[in-house]
């Protein structure tokens, strides 16, 4: 049945952006409790009878500032269809957590963590899944980028799942593991290293717990600035501080709280930005030679530690190289003097710098590595270097690596960086 709702319309994301009116297709689950229409004789989208399954926006219009709408140069279509909501209804289930993607994993949390409370078990199991998959994408908990995402999934479920133990992560783990393991065979090889991030991770948070109440007992007030510092020095949940203070009578302002973080996130966008523009300080003749330096130490770190070494982060200037890469534990020293080795035999190699323009998936296929895994833009800038190293880049580099002939690579620093992330610094010394 077709209804022409007057009210249908989408967006924008933000106060302003793309938006327009929009369909929406919903299928009856056939509760027959629930109320199919209301006293009108509409549709009841709120009585939990009819399930969206599609959404078609007709992006028409852009929301300015000031609330005006103008219209788009170019007219787009943007459709979404809800997969695990349509597996729902296919298998008469009745919302997603009732699928078979989810029932394995939720039987799991019950039986080893004791927690019968639904929504507390649904929320835990959605943030596990997302966190084991991106542990399996590589990805480490810490307080930057992909990495702070994860940390911030794993301690919610901890929340809603109270759980001061950690027998309980192999068994959920593996539920997750067992029904995706077909069509995602790297989450079977990362079961020891997800594992391994969720336990200490976990375990982390709940010394941050008992280390964020001794603070907020030494107030009598809380500002929001100050329950700010704990969010962010100790990593202690803004949902802990409310129910904390309230249970120990401490006042507490929230709306300073909201500031503060706000003004927190303008500057994490503004990083964000810097680290998407490769790290570099300049563009300056020496600092493209650090920039091509990186992703010979890239590379080198792969070929002597593993393929699970994969860049961090960087930050590179004209007096040295940053790099932060995924991996387990301190090199040894042989391990620093064979990747020392390593760069420097490709720096005399006079290897060629290559760029070229790439379709993203092309450019996976060929074996292309990619810093941000696989949030780019359809076309995208690569580099080859002599057929070693190859990594998707904005740039800029030198023309081949004998331009880097009159200096020898020294690895200065290793160093932790983070849980699982591990940071050099290096340095281009003249011969």
């Amino acid at each position: 049945r077709i209804f022409g709702l007057t009210d249908n319309w989408w967006g924008p994301a933000g106060a302003t952006g793309p938006c327009g009116p929009d369909t929406e297709v919903y299928v009856d689950v056939g509760r027959e409790d629930l109320a199919l229409t209301d006293d009108s004789g509409m549709p009841d989208f709120e009585s939990g009878r009819l399930l969206e399954i599609w959404n078609n926006v007709f992006m028409q219009y852009r929301k300015d500032e000031d609330g005006s709408l103008s219209e788009l140069p170019a007219l787009q279509v943007d459709t979404g269809m809800g997969l695990e909501r349509i597996a729902a209804y296919l298998q008469s289930a009745p919302d997603v957590f009732g699928t078979d993607l989810f029932a394995p994993l939720l039987a799991s949390l019950r039986e080893h963590t004791g927690v019968t409370e639904e929504t507390s078990l649904r929320i835990a199991a959605d943030h596990i899944r997302a966190a084991t998959f991106l542990v399996g994408d590589g990805v480490l908990p810490s307080n930057k980028a992909q990495g702070y995402v994860l940390r911030r999934l794993i301690r919610r479920a901890v929340l809603h799942l109270g759980a001061t133990r950690t027998e309980w992560i192999g068994p959920v783990v593996t539920s997750i593991v067992d029904v995706y393991a077909d069509a995602y065979p790297e989450l079977v090889a990362q079961w020891p290293a997800t594992v391994e991030a969720l336990t200490v991770e976990v375990s982390k948070f709940q010394k941050t717990v008992d280390r964020g109440r001794k603070e907020i007992e030494k107030h009598k007030t809380l500002s929001g600035t100050d329950a700010f510092n704990l969010y962010q020095s100790f990593g202690f949940p803004l949902e802990l501080t409310k129910e904390y203070a309230r249970s120990k009578g401490i006042q507490f302002d929230e709306a300073e709280f909201d500031h503060a973080f706000q003004v927190h996130q303008e500057k994490s966008r503004t990083a964000s930005a810097g680290e998407f523009a490769s790290g570099l300080a300049d563009h300056s003749d020496m600092t493209v030679k650090y920039h091509t330096a990186t992703h010979l130490l890239h590379q080198a770190l792969r070929d002597v530690l593993g393929p699970h070494v994969v860049q961090k982060g960087s930050n590179l200037n004209a007096e040295r190289l940053r790099f932060d890469f995924a991996h387990p534990e301190k090199l040894s020293e042989e391990e620093i003097v064979a990747v020392e080795r390593l760069v420097n035999e490709k720096v005399q190699a006079n290897l060629p710098v290559v760029r070229e323009e790439k379709a993203t998936e092309a450019a996976f296929a060929e074996g292309f590595i990619g810093a941000f895994g696989h949030k780019y833009p359809e076309v995208v800038s690569t580099y080859d270097i002599g057929g070693w190293s190859r990594e998707i880049c904005t740039g800029p580099h030198v023309a081949n690596t004998g331009e880097l002939g009159a200096y020898s690579f020294r690895i200065a620093k290793e160093e932790a960086s983070s849980s699982g992330v591990r940071r050099i610094k290096g340095v281009l010394e003249k011969e």
